[in-house]
This record gives C-alpha cells, sequence and structure tokens, in this order.
C-alpha cells in the first residue's frame, strides 16, 4: 500500500493546452521507506474543472469543492464507488496550517456534520525534511566530495 506524507501541490498560474497540470512532490513510504517522489497530474480544463470538479478515471473518485477563501485555502471532497467514506482533502499555500485555518476548518467540518471524518497530518518542514530526509543527503554529499577531493590530491602527492 502507497502512503504519501509531505504532500505538496504546485498549482500553475495559467492553464496551457487545455489542460491543468498539477506538480505533486511527497514522500513516498512504500516497504517502509522515505523517498522523495515528484509527480504531474493533468486534468482536461472543461467546465467541471474550471469549478473545482476533479474526476480522477484511475480510482473512481470525483473531488468537489467544498468549500475555499480564495486566498490561502480550499477544501476538496472526494467520493466514488470504491469507498463509501468521503476524502476530505485541504490544500494551503503554506506548508503548515495556523491555529487559525485550523480552527476555521473544524467548525465548517462540525457545521457540516463530517468532522469526525477529518485526520489532521503534520505537514512541517522538520518532519518532511528533517532527519531523515534532506539534512542526510547533503551531509553524504560533502562527505563523497571531500573524500573525491582528497582522492585527488592523494594521487597527485600532496
Amino acid at each position: 500500500v502507497q502512503v504519501m506524507e509531505c504532500l505538496n501541490v504546485s498549482v500553475p498560474s495559467t492553464i496551457e493546452r487545455n489542460n491543468l497540470s498539477l506538480e505533486l512532490n511527497y514522500v513516498s513510504t512504500v516497504n517502509s521507506g522515505w523517498n522523495f517522489t515528484k509527480e504531474e497530474v493533468s486534468f482536461p480544463w472543461t467546465n467541471s474543472t474550471q469549478y473545482g470538479i476533479f474526476n480522477l478515471d484511475a480510482d473512481s473518485v470525483s473531488y468537489k469543492l467544498v468549500t475555499t477563501d480564495y486566498v490561502s485555502i480550499a477544501v476538496l471532497c472526494g467520493y466514488g464507488s470504491s469507498s463509501v467514506i468521503p476524502i476530505f482533502k485541504l490544500f494551503t499555500r503554506t506548508r503548515e496550517v495556523s491555529q487559525e485555518i485550523y480552527e476555521l476548518i473544524n467548525t465548517q467540518a462540525e457545521q457540516y456534520g463530517y468532522e469526525s471524518l477529518i485526520s489532521w497530518e503534520k505537514q512541517s518542514l522538520e518532519e518532511c525534511g528533517g532527519s531523515s530526509g534532506q539534512a542526510p543527503l547533503a551531509a553524504l554529499m560533502v562527505f563523497i566530495t571531500f573524500c573525491c577531493g582528497f582522492s585527488v590530491l592523494f594521487r597527485a602527492g600532496f
């Protein structure tokens, strides 16, 4: 089972060739791994997509826009034949959700009766790019560069 963590979705400012292409960057935890992954998902720019309805053919899931403030957040609800439980997605312009946004979403969820379906996941840089992310990779690259440089100097007789 593929699990995505630290999902970052980039939405272009313009539509190209009548397609909306979303860039997905996330950490895949398949087989207990921690692999940075980049994908692109495209949707035809139709009347549905323009109004926040995204139809995914592979999983038979449709997403509808539940709410947005047109500035910083959008909440999508996914539903389909493969699951009786709706899938809620919160899209923000920042990685971490402020307490104000957190309370706004929870208030709306209570108001519309889907508060029990919400599960909050952390998206902080410390958790998504911390000890098991970019820092060890950078340290490894510095070490390899140092060893290669030392090897060249050693062979040259310095």
